[in-house]
């Protein structure tokens, strides 16, 4: 069983802020050794992944963000999707220096962390995915087509009876 030390002798963590991109943004940094970045869910903020950055700076260089729109940081100029987000925590990781971190990412900080480990796998060193959302898959055409055909069926089940549940039938065999 590993003993953690008492809140007094752990490292003290730095709150600060910067800018980039023309947003200004939260984080904490703190610890020595291999180099964690810290990311939390839709929503969330540093203060979300605080009792995880209070122990594994014992032995590694944490890195926590509040991502921009959300905790402390700025909303972002216009609304970012996941390719957005990425590019601010590369830009970030160049900026404070961090060099092939690893990432513990929660919700949809796991989808960040997915997406620019996919793009710029020579950036990242390890994932762990806590309850991550994942990366939508590019759908057909035809998928579409499926699942528009399958709500006309459930709309025709409904709304004509009887003849609406045989039509549904029908076009549910057709999918």
């Amino acid at each position: 069983m590993i003993s953690v030390p008492e809140k007094s002798s752990q490292p003290p963590s730095s709150e600060n802020f910067s800018e980039l991109q023309g947003i200004r943004f939260r984080y904490k940094i703190a610890g020595t050794g291999d180099q964690v970045i810290l990311l939390h869910g839709w929503g969330g903020s540093v203060k979300s992944l605080e009792s995880v950055f209070q122990r594994l700076i014992l032995f590694h260089e944490v890195f926590a963000i509040d991502l921009p729109g959300h905790g402390m940081s700025d909303l972002p100029p216009n609304p970012w999707g996941v390719f957005e987000y990425s590019e601010f925590l590369r830009n970030v990781m160049d900026k404070f220096n961090l060099i092939k971190p690893h990432f513990i990412a929660h919700s949809f900080g796991g989808r960040v962390a997915i997406h620019l480990a996919a793009n710029f796998p020579q950036r990242v060193n390890k994932l762990i995915l806590v309850n991550s959302a994942g990366v939508k898959p590019p759908r057909s055409t035809r998928y579409y087509f499926k699942v528009s055909l399958a709500k006309v069926a459930k709309y025709f089940g409904k709304r004509f009876g009887r003849a609406g549940r045989v039509v549904r039938n029908r076009l549910y065999l057709a999918i």
